[in-house]
Formats: C-alpha cells, sequence, structure tokens
C-alpha cells in the first residue's frame, strides 16, 4: 500500500511538472518522458519518442551532445546547461538542461535522468533587448554627429548672411552667397 501511494505520488509530480523530466538509459535511448517533455520536443504521444529516439538525435549540435557526455562522465551530473534541441517539427529551442547519470549496484551507468527548462521564449527577449539597445546607442551616436555638424553650420549662416547684408543685390557673389 504505501509503495502504491509513493508511486502515486511520484508520478503525481512527474507528469503535472510543467518543465521536461526524462529518463534515459545507458545507450542515451529516451524511456520514459513526461507530458511537458512531449510537447517541448513537439511530439504527440510517447510511443512516437520512446525507445526509437535517443537524446542525441534531438540535439542540434553533435559537438555539444558530446561535451556533454564528457563532462557526465567525469563528474556524473549537469546542472543548468543551456543547450539547442530541435523539435520533431525541425525548430530549434533554448532549453536549461540538468542530468543525474544513474548506477547499478556494481557501479556501471544504468541510464540517466533529467529535467529540462525551455528558455526559447527568454532568449527571443534578450535578443530583441539587444537590438533596442544597439539602436538607441545608434540613435545616440546620430544626435551626437547631428549637433556636431549644426554648430558649424550655424557660423557659417551667420557669416553668409552678414557678408549678404554687405553686397548688392545684382551681384554675383550675392547669389552664390544665398546658395
Amino acid at each position: 500500500r504505501e509503495l502504491s501511494l509513493s508511486e502515486k505520488k511520484y508520478r503525481g509530480i512527474f507528469e503535472g511538472s510543467m518543465d521536461m523530466i526524462f529518463i534515459l538509459d545507458n545507450q542515451w535511448h529516451f524511456q520514459d518522458i513526461n507530458q511537458a517533455g512531449l510537447a517541448t520536443l513537439g511530439y504527440d504521444s510517447p510511443d512516437d519518442l520512446v525507445p526509437s529516439v535517443s537524446l542525441a538525435q534531438v540535439f542540434v549540435s553533435s559537438s555539444d551532445f558530446d561535451a556533454l557526455v564528457e563532462e557526465l562522465g567525469s563528474a556524473g551530473s549537469i546542472r543548468d546547461r543551456e543547450c539547442r534541441l530541435r523539435q520533431k517539427s525541425g525548430s530549434e529551442i533554448f532549453i536549461l538542461l540538468s542530468v543525474t547519470v544513474t548506477r547499478d549496484e556494481p557501479g556501471q551507468i544504468r541510464g540517466y535522468e533529467g529535467i529540462a527548462k525551455d528558455i526559447t521564449a527568454r532568449r527571443r527577449m534578450e535578443r530583441q533587448l539587444q537590438q533596442a539597445d544597439r539602436l538607441a546607442s545608434l540613435g545616440q551616436t546620430a544626435a551626437g554627429i547631428a549637433h556636431e555638424l549644426n554648430t558649424p553650420l550655424g557660423v557659417i549662416l551667420g557669416y553668409s548672411q552678414l557678408l549678404l547684408r554687405s553686397c548688392q543685390e545684382q551681384e554675383q557673389t550675392s547669389s552664390d552667397l544665398r546658395i
């Protein structure tokens, strides 16, 4: 009875999480994934993903996946690593990935357990803010250049008006000064 209650409690946490929770075998193939994970990766059913798809297949960059494997081999866990994954549709998403190695009694790797948070919207917003900062900086630079040009042009205009007063209306010099 206690085992059943415990299973129900942890299954509720697993399925109720808004972040992707997954379990992989020692070959990196998905063994279990919650509904949020399916939605994040763009799959409709666990049968589309488990056990035919591996974590390596959803990574955009194989070198990023290799670095993840190397770090997990040495540290045993990874926390909040930013990664790019490819959804079933081919779209790229950004996630924060935390993974832990699970081992059996002799110490052999049995598999991996992980949690991933989709940060794609946050990354887009950061890029938009950076673009807005660049545009604001460009605007300030343009305003500074305009000010630097207006100062000597104002002096030139003032002296041109003074010279016009001293010239005859019919003279070529007067026409040139007006221009």
